[in-house]
C-alpha cells in the first residue's frame, strides 16, 4: 500500500537496460509469474515489504497475520498471529534499522525491535475507526501513523501520541511516502507533503476542478479538496534522483520537484478505477533512451497492479502481464533491489524472478518458433476449456437458464390462485352437538353448523383470488433481476479463475515438452504445480476435470 524502501540498485538496471537497449532480446512474453508463499495459511495477501539490506528477507500481511520468508518468498512463517481478523493494512521496515518492523492493522499498530521475534502493540484507541490503523512510517526517531481518523505521531521514547490539526486530523490518512527530504501523507483527495526539518505543511495535490494546489497551507486550516476522484496510490522513488508517482481513479502522475508540479503519464487501457499499487522498475540516462518524461535525467519503467491484472509500462504503452496468474486481483506490488518483483493477490503471493521479467536469451525464446496449434494437438485427449467451462457453470448452477426458467415460472404464476383458509369453533359445544352443512356463495364455500346453531359450531372457509395483472408485471421480476445480476457476476468470475487454471497448467506442460528440466527437483516441482492446478480445477468442476484428464509423457 505504501513505500516500502523499494530501493533500485541502479547499476544491476543500468546493465539490464544497456543489453535491452542494444537489442539482446528483451521480451514481454518471457514475463512469467510464479506461485509462491507455502507456509501462508491464507490466500488473501493484502500487503508486501522487502528488506531494504537483505533481499532474501519478505514480509507478507494477510487479514489475520504477518509472515516471514528467509528465501526470497519460498517459505513463509506466520510472525505476528493473534487468531482474530487484525486485518493487516501495511508493514514498514525502518530502512536504517531494518530489524524494526511496524504492522499497521484495523486492531492498532505492532513494533517489533527484533525481525518479528517478539511484538508489541504500542497504539490502541476504544473505537474501532480511531484504532484502525491504516498506514505508517518513520523519520529518525519520529513515527507518524495514518488511521481511519486522522494522522497521529510521536517521538519513540514517548509514551502518548499526537493527533495532527487541520485536514489531517480527521479525514481517513490512506497513504504514507518517504523521500530524502519529505514525508508524503494522503487522503482520499488529497496529498501533503511535510518538511522533515520545517516540519512545514503543504497540500500539493487535490482531485477534481483545480487539480493541484500549491498554496502554503497552515497545519491547523486545511482547505478541503473538491472533486469526486480518488487517490489510488502514493510511490516514491528517492534514487537516483526523487520522483514522486501518484495514481487517482483520473490517471497517474508523476512530479520530479517533490509535488510542486507534476506531468501526467498516459493510461491507456489501464482500469484506473481498479488500481491498487504502483512501482517505478528501471531508471538509465537518456543517452540510451528516446522516451523520456520532459527529457529528464532518468526514466522509469512501470509496474502497476489492478484488481483486472498487472500492467507493465514502457515506451508510452501498457501491457499486461499476466501469465503464471491464477487471478486478476492484485492487491500489492513490490520489487527487491535485485530486479524481482512480488504480487500479492487474494490468491496468494507470486514473483517475477529477475532472470524470468528481463529475460534476454532464454528458454522460452524457443517457443516462438513453435506452432501453437500443432502443440495444441498434443494435449486433444484432454478436455477443452468449452468442456471444462460447462462443468464449472453446472456445478455452481450458475447457468443463464436457470434465470429465464424463473421467468417464466413468474409469468405462470398468475394464473394459479391465491388460497387462504380460516377455522371457527365455539369450543363451549362439541361437534355431536352441532347440526352439520354447507353452503356456496361470494366466492366462498363454508363448512359448518347448519339452522339456528349456525354460529355456535365449527367452521371452515377457504378464499380464492386471482391478481391478473401479474400477467403484464410481477412483483417477482424485481427480485429475480437482483439474483440475475449477482449470478452473473459469480459466473463470470467463476470461468474467469477456471479459465486461467486451465491454461496455466497448459502453459506449464507446454514447458516440460519444449524445455526440459535436467535437475531432478525442477521436474518434481513442476509436476507438483500442474498436480496443484488440477485440483485448483477440480474444485471448481466438481472432479469431473480429473475424471477424464490424463498427463502427458514427457
Amino acid at each position: 500500500m505504501i513505500m516500502k524502501n523499494k530501493k533500485i540498485c541502479l547499476f544491476n538496471l543500468l546493465f539490464i537496460l544497456v543489453l535491452v537497449v542494444t537489442g539482446l532480446g528483451f521480451s514481454l512474453n518471457s514475463m512469467v509469474w510464479q506461485k509462491s508463499g507455502f507456509g501462508i495459511y491464507e490466500s488473501d495477501i493484502r500487503d508486501l515489504a522487502v528488506d531494504p539490506t537483505n533481499s532474501s528477507l519478505i514480509y507478507a500481511a494477510t487479514s489475520r497475520a504477518v509472515y516471514k520468508s528467509q528465501n526470497k518468498g519460498k517459505n513463509f512463517k506466520a510472525i505476528l498471529f493473534k487468531g482474530e481478523q487484525m486485518g493487516v493494512n501495511d508493514v514498514y521496515i525502518v530502512p536504517e534499522q531494518p530489524e524494526i518492523i511496524y504492522a499497521a492493522t484495523d486492531a492498532g499498530l505492532y513494533a517489533t525491535q527484533n525481525s518479528g521475534q517478539t511484538w508489541q502493540k504500542i497504539y490502541s484507541a476504544s473505537d474501532e475507526d480511531t484504532r484502525r490503523s491504516l498506514c505508517v512510517v518513520r523519520d529518525s526517531d519520529e513515527l507518524y501513523l495514518g488511521t481511519q481518523t486522522g494522522l497521529y505521531h510521536k517521538y519513540i521514547y514517548e509514551e502518548n501520541w499526537h493527533k495532527m490539526k487541520g485536514d489531517l486530523g480527521h479525514d481517513p490518512i490512506y497513504h504514507c511516502a518517504q523521500e530524502k527530504d519529505f514525508l508524503y501523507f494522503a487522503t482520499h483527495r488529497a496529498l501533503f507533503r511535510l518538511n522533515k526539518f520545517s516540519l512545514r505543511l503543504k497540500q500539493v495535490f487535490a482531485t477534481g476542478i483545480g487539480g493541484l494546489q500549491n498554496e502554503e497551507e497552515d497545519a491547523e486550516f486545511g482547505a478541503a479538496p473538491v472533486g469526486s476522484e480518488f487517490i489510488k496510490f502514493v510511490h516514491v522513488v528517492d534514487e537516483p534522483e526523487p520522483a514522486l508517482f501518484l495514481a487517482s481513479s483520473n490517471g497517474i502522475e508523476v512530479s520530479h520537484n517533490h509535488g510542486e508540479s507534476f506531468q501526467r503519464i498516459p493510461t491507456g487501457q489501464i482500469p484506473l478505477e481498479n488500481l491498487t499499487s504502483l512501482i517505478a522498475l528501471l531508471s538509465i540516462r537518456p543517452a540510451t533512451v528516446n522516451q523520456c518524461l520532459q527529457g529528464r535525467d532518468v526514466c522509469y519503467a512501470l509496474l502497476a497492479g489492478t484488481k483486472e491484472g498487472a500492467f507493465f509500462y514502457t515506451d508510452e504503452k501498457w501491457t499486461p502481464i499476466y501469465k503464471g496468474l491464477e487471478t486478476n486481483v492484485i492487491q500489492d506490488l513490490m520489487d527487491d533491489r535485485h530486479g524481482a518483483v512480488y504480487a500479492a493477490t487474494d490468491r496468494g503471493v507470486f514473483i517475477l524472478p529477475a532472470d524470468q521479467a528481463f529475460s534476454f536469451d532464454g528458454p522460452m525464446q524457443k517457443q516462438l518458433n513453435v506452432d501453437y496449434k500443432n502443440m495444441d494437438e498434443l494435449f486433444n485427449h484432454e478436455p477443452s476449456i468449452s468442456q471444462v467451462h460447462q462443468w464449472a457453470i453446472d456445478y455452481a448452477e450458475v447457468h443463464p437458464d436457470k434465470i429465464k426458467n424463473w421467468r417464466y415460472l413468474a409469468k405462470k404464476k398468475a394464473w394459479f390462485p391465491k388460497v387462504t383458509v380460516g377455522a371457527d369453533m365455539d369450543q363451549g359445544r362439541t361437534i355431536s352437538d352441532k347440526i352439520w352443512g354447507s353452503y356456496t356463495g361470494g366466492g366462498q364455500h363454508y363448512i359448518g353448523p347448519d339452522g339456528k346453531n349456525f354460529d355456535e359450531g365449527f367452521g371452515v372457509d377457504a378464499n380464492f383470488s386471482w391478481d391478473f395483472s401479474e400477467l403484464i408485471w410481477s412483483t417477482d421480476q424485481t427480485t429475480i433481476d437482483s439474483r440475475s445480476k449477482s449470478m452473473v457476476e459469480l459466473r463470470e468470475e467463476i470461468l474467469d479463475r477456471v479459465t486461467r487454471l486451465y491454461f496455466e497448467r497448459r502453459r506449464i506442460q507446454i514447458e516440460m515438452i519444449m524445455t526440459p528440466v535436467q535437475d531432478p527437483q525442477g521436474l518434481i516441482d513442476r509436476k507438483m504445480r500442474i498436480a496443484e492446478l488440477t485440483a485448483l480445477i477440480d474444485s471448481l468442476t466438481g472432479g469431473e476435470f480429473s475424471r477424464l484428464v490424463r498427463e502427458v509423457e514427457v
